[in-house]
């Protein structure tokens, strides 16, 4: 009788010291080799959260006699939300030989990581793709962004009312600087100055060449824009601010001076949350938005864990009887909190995923059912907020 050889693969692990190039050799063959980069750190660049301290002790790779043939690269980072702490964890640089391939490799290794997360608390995922392999661990595309878009010419117009104050690009010896400046964000991550010396060395995010602007009123540094350089394709140009922090005032004045520093036909697109105050001063001086997902894909790791972080929060809009209350259950994609004077419902990883973060546009959310003060809570305080996530992509 013929026997099938099944072929001996270690791991999923962190690689040892002696691996680490074995490890970077998959990553710069399966993304960077094809599109001509000489070398990892060239290719792995435009996502330099790859390149920042410790990145390798948050690889899990597989290895097939010796060597890595199959990785992925995570992050974590805490973040604060309506006085909250939660934590998501990114997922990126998920890769494997060719030669490798559809054995379950990356699955595995993708099934392992999310399994780190749960056992470190993350709240979300952020994965920089959408794939099968993505969706299967519960990950989907989410909404809850707006993007405002005119020309520097309109924006001129428009914003002829916003504080005078001065535009000046950072460099590296500015990374403590818009740290601090950072600090001041109700809604913001939790990052070490590190995040910002590798953005600022690299001059890129996201996969995207990309500049803080820091903004400056009567020589004090008020804020900063991060966005990326100005894009050029097809005949149109355009740059996108993508972060911001500092009073929502002040950040309109940078946004006037960014203006006046761009060709007249070239659009601004800045991305913001729904609940961010800048939103309604953009709104009154008449610059138009469309809603746009947010980049990757987001999954909800614990339900119930992660409703018992947010107590606080919902304390703030209904009773506390009520919050204090709640039995929260989750299985079988079902997923409940159900207190004295109303439930909440939800059916399905993708209602879960979009109720907790914003359904994505032009996609309908169902499976949500709620009664009593469990309706409330849907309406005052669903869908969260999430800090924009692209500084650290990986």
């Amino acid at each position: 009788m013929e026997v099938e050889l099944i072929e001996p693969f270690e791991g999923p692990r962190t690689p040892k010291p002696e691996e680490v190039e074995s490890v970077i050799d998959v990553l710069h063959k399966v993304f960077f080799e094809p599109h001509g980069a000489p070398h990892y750190e060239v290719g792995a660049s435009r996502w330099p959260m790859a390149l920042r301290p410790g990145a390798i002790d948050e690889t899990f790779a597989m290895f097939h006699e010796g060597r890595a043939v199959s990785v992925i690269q995570r992050l974590e980072r805490d973040f604060t939300v309506y006085g909250c702490k939660l934590r998501i964890g990114y997922v990126g640089s998920v890769s494997t030989l060719p030669e490798f391939r559809n054995r379950g490799l990356a699955s595995t290794i993708l099934a392992t990581t999310m399994h780190r997360f749960m056992e470190n608390g993350v709240d979300f995922v952020c994965i920089s793709g959408d794939r099968p392999m993505y969706r299967r661990v519960g990950a989907r595309p989410t909404g809850g962004v707006l993007r405002f878009r005119a020309t520097a010419g309109e924006l001129k117009g428009m914003l002829v009312d916003a504080p005078s104050v001065l535009l000046r690009k950072a460099s590296k010896e500015d990374a403590q600087l818009l740290a601090r400046l950072y600090e001041g964000e109700a809604l913001r991550f939790i990052r070490p100055v590190s995040d910002y010396e590798v953005v600022l060395k690299y001059e890129h995010c996201a996969g995207q060449r990309c500049e803080f602007q820091i903004i400056e009123e009567a020589n004090t540094q008020v804020g900063y824009l991060l966005l990326t350089s100005l894009q050029e394709h097809d005949g149109m140009k355009w740059v996108r601010v993508f972060e911001f922090c500092g009073e929502r005032i002040y950040i309109m004045g940078a946004l006037r001076a960014l203006a006046f520093s761009l060709p007249s036909d070239a659009e601004v697109w800045i991305d913001v949350g729904h609940t961010d105050a800048l939103k309604r001063l953009l709104e009154l001086r008449g610059v138009k938005w469309t809603e746009v997902r947010r980049p990757g894909t987001y999954a909800v790791v614990d339900f119930v864990s992660t409703m018992r972080k947010l107590m606080p929060y919902l304390e703030s809009h209904l009773p506390a009887s009520f919050v204090r209350s709640l039995e929260l259950n989750a299985g079988r994609e079902r997923f409940v909190a159900y207190g004295e004077g109303g439930w909440l419902q939800v059916t399905g990883e993708t209602n879960l995923v979009w109720m907790m973060l914003g359904t994505p546009p032009e996609e309908t959310i169902s499976g949500v059912r709620a009664h009593g003060l469990g309706e409330r809570m849907l309406k005052e305080c669903f869908p969260l907020p999430l800090p924009p996530v692209e500084m650290n992509m990986i």
